[in-house]
């Protein structure tokens, strides 16, 4: 499919929650002290369209299975949430989730994704901290708009990989994000062939945004997809 591309990258603003919630609908994401919105980039050497997600939370309901591990998870994992703040013990915890990426660990630092100013910039932003007992195992990060609530980021011990700790810390979102009484649940980009960030759409009330009208539409719920 041809299409023009779509590549803007700005120093991330203080704004409003109300603006915020107008830049979440035109596409933007977050990445370090960056606002950044792209319709494509090269996944495995292939120039891949992007597709921004949202989750409609008016009547959103989980899946029996997506239910089911929300219970089980809250009966083994505690969790916090609270203002970000970065510590040396999340860095490494982000480094060590980072060496499991399938092309190697490129980064050196959280601050690629998340800096000291997220925790007021673009809007106020808070952390999601999961513990088995006394140890960190999982951070997740999100911004919050007047209506919008923004998944920024997420990290998990790679130990527990086996629990998909990243699937629970959405889950907890969504449900603070419907106790806050948010409309969207923004998840960020995914891509329109298969890829790690299949999960995105494993949503039920899930919306895509086109690029050509910036209008959002109903997208149908995906199982993740075999990936070449």
């Amino acid at each position: 499919m041809a299409y023009e591309l779509i590549h803007e990258k700005i120093p991330i603003p203080l704004l409003s929650p109300a603006v915020f919630d107008v830049y979440m609908e035109k596409g933007w994401r977050f990445l370090g002290d960056f606002m950044l919105r792209h319709n494509a980039l090269l996944y495995k050497e292939v120039l891949t369209h992007t597709v921004p997600l949202r989750v409609r939370l008016d009547g959103f309901l989980f899946s029996n299975s997506q239910s089911k591990t929300l219970r089980k998870h809250l009966e083994r994992f505690q969790y916090r949430v609270v203002p970000i703040e970065l510590t040396t013990e999340k860095n490494q915890l982000f480094l060590r989730h980072c060496d499991r990426f399938e092309f190697g660990n490129h980064y050196t630092d959280v601050r690629t994704f998340i800096t000291r100013n997220s925790r007021f910039l673009p809007v106020q932003g808070w952390e999601i901290e999961v513990y088995d007992q006394a140890k960190l195992v999982a951070c997740s990060y999100f911004h919050l708009g007047e209506h919008a609530f923004c998944a920024t980021y997420c990290f998990f011990d790679p130990d527990y990989t086996q629990f998909s700790l990243g699937n629970f810390t959405m889950y907890l979102e969504i449900e603070l994000a419907i106790r806050l009484g948010k409309q969207y649940y923004y998840t960020g980009y995914a891509h329109q062939t298969p890829s790690q960030f299949d999960y995105k759409y494993n949503f039920n009330n899930l919306e895509a945004m086109n690029w050509e009208t910036e209008q959002w539409s109903s997208h149908p719920r995906l199982l993740p997809r075999k990936r070449g």
